[in-house]
Parts: C-alpha cells; structure tokens; sequence
C-alpha cells in the first residue's frame, strides 16, 4: 500500500481489499478452481500491508473456513521465484485458518514455512507460540476483530 496515503484512505482501501477477498471466496465457493491472474496479484500484493493483512484476519465465518483455507493455500502457491519473498502473509492467513479448524499440524507447518522464508515474521511467531502454549483461536479471534473494530 502506498505510504503517502491518509489513514482514512488506508482504511478505505484495505475495506476494498476485503471486499476482493470475499468475491474471490465466492468464486471457490461456486465451484471455481482459480482466480484471475489480476486478482491474484491484487490480493497477494495487498496482504503485505500489515493493517490490510490484518482485516483479512478478524473476517471470516465458520461457515467460510474451507473457502479461506483453499484461498490462502491457493495465493501461497502463486508465491513463485522471484516472489517467494510475498509469500509469508499468506502463508500466516493459511496457518490462522487451519488453527481455527483444529488442524495444528497444517497450521503450525504453515506458520513454519512463513518464518523459513522470512524469519522473524512477527504474526507467524505468535500465532505458532500460540500453538505451542496450547491457545484458544477463538479467544485471538475476538481480540483481533476488537481490534479492527477500534480502527473503524
């Protein structure tokens, strides 16, 4: 995200943003098996802003879990020399969504991933501390949506 924007603009587009994610979560829900290269590069180049990053964190039904799963595991892959080094958001939402559905391994080798290619990634050493110390998503789930809340 460009720095030169206002933080009203900055919430703007990061709302845009997740607007994005949720017609990309659509089209897997219909049945889509990928996204448009554009859209693609737009989510992924938008996740490397931290607040951005962040919404896409505090959204998500339980209900979309398998949606966002396939999403974020999907934008990963597109992560590709010389691109790799954009990977580690994604990886961290995927790691976020798999914890969520009680699947810790996945999570914990996502979160993994994402410090191997970028170590010190600060959310991927919390949330996998938080796997380690055997944390409730559901409690940082809330945290993170008061969070966002507080933004607005």
């Amino acid at each position: 995200m460009p720095q030169d924007l206002t933080e009203d603009q900055k919430i703007l587009a990061r709302h845009g943003s997740v607007d994005i994610i949720d017609g990309a979560l659509t089209d897997f829900r219909n049945g889509r098996p990928q996204l448009m290269d554009e859209i693609a590069a737009r989510i992924i180049l938008d996740q490397q802003d931290r607040g951005t990053r962040d919404a896409a964190l505090s959204t998500g039904e339980e209900s979309d879990l398998p949606y966002e799963r396939q999403l974020w595991g999907y934008l990963a892959r597109r992560c590709v020399p010389p691109h790799t080094d954009k990977a580690p958001p994604l990886l961290t939402l995927l790691g976020w969504v798999a914890w969520r559905q009680d699947d810790t391994v996945t999570a914990a080798h996502a979160f993994t991933d994402a410090l191997d290619i970028h170590p010190g990634y600060e959310l991927a050493e919390i949330l996998l501390q938080g796997i380690r110390a055997e944390c409730d998503p559901a409690a940082l789930l809330a945290a993170f949506r008061n969070a966002q809340r507080e933004l607005l």
